[in-house]
């Protein structure tokens, strides 16, 4: 349960400011929580789609797989405009992205991205 904190143990600093403190929450908690939230969405769908063909004839099937269809398109819908809003909320706050060097020394992943003017 607490795997996801091994990054930080493994090199035995934290992050050195907001900023990587936040890259490192949307990089190792919020967007792998939003991604499995999408998939979950998605076989809901694709499971309801499954079920309103097989059960084409049977009126009471067809119902309830309708029901998986629509609740895993809002599901589906709802992580999109989370994932929108956290993209929003880190460029407001001015996280840099960066870019993700996995070759980099202990606590730099990630370059920050600079714009040539």
């Amino acid at each position: 349960m607490i795997y996801f904190l091994l990054p930080f143990t493994a090199y035995a600093t934290g992050p050195s400011n907001v900023n990587e403190l936040v890259r490192a929450l949307n990089k190792i908690i919020i967007n792998p929580l939003i991604y499995f939230m999408f998939i979950l969405a998605l076989i809901i769908f694709l499971w309801g789609m499954v079920e309103y063909m097989i059960h084409a004839n049977e009126g009471l099937k067809r119902k309830e797989s309708g029901q998986h269809i629509l609740w895993g398109l809002i599901g589906m819908t709802i992580m999109v405009g989370v994932f929108a809003i956290m993209n929003i909320i880190t460029s407001t706050l001015g996280v840099n992205p960066g870019v993700f060097n996995p070759q980099a020394g202990a606590g730099q992943e990630f370059v920050d991205l600079k714009l040539q003017p």
